[in-house]
């Protein structure tokens, strides 16, 4: 049976399925770290059988690679069409305090380069970015792209530590400001 957009109507069962998987294993990770997340779990949280979750996914990190794949996408979706900084500070400070919870449990994992990888080439897109649009001279015998590596290392490892902390939504922001602030101002 065809729906109204020429898609099978499988693909939408199919899509809506995934996103079940993906919003499951994001709430068990709200609880509690990757390493004490089972298949079975995943799939008593999405309500559906094992054999569902094959279907779509060979494992736990098949989930987490598209989970992180969203989010770095949304990220990247942003920064395409936001026209300034502090907007784009702001949601990047917005989204990931909607995921701190997750986030904090797979950063306390070995598998936290799942995420911290993506996040890293939307930063380096970032940063690319405002290095374009400020123009700002670069003194003599450094490299842009070390500048640019440099604010992304940083800015990881602000996310980092406002993962591990108590720190408010507002301490990370003006931690990622101030960095900014240190080579444009």
């Amino acid at each position: 049976m065809e729906r109204k957009d020429g898609k099978p109507k499988e693909y939408t069962k199919s899509a809506k399925t995934r996103d079940k998987i993906v919003k499951a294993l994001m709430e068990l990770l709200d609880s509690r770290p990757l390493d004490s997340v089972t298949i079975q779990d995943i799939c008593d949280k999405a309500e559906i059988h094992r054999t569902t979750f094959y279907k779509h996914y060979g494992s736990i990190f098949d989930v987490i690679d598209e989970m992180s794949s969203e989010i770095t996408k949304a990220l990247s979706d942003v920064l395409d069409v936001l026209e300034y900084r502090d907007v784009w500070f702001d949601f990047l400070a917005d989204y990931i305090e909607k995921y701190k919870r997750p986030l904090r449990n797979l950063n306390k994992t070995k598998y936290k380069e799942m995420v911290v990888s993506p996040l890293a080439v939307v930063l380096y897109e970032f940063y690319s970015r405002l290095f374009r649009l400020e123009k700002k001279e670069i003194p003599e015998g450094v490299k842009k792209e070390w500048l640019i590596r440099y604010h992304v290392a940083g800015a990881l490892a602000l996310v980092e530590h406002w993962l591990d902390s108590d720190a408010s939504i507002e301490q990370f922001r003006k931690g990622i400001e101030g960095m900014y602030h240190m080579i444009f101002m």
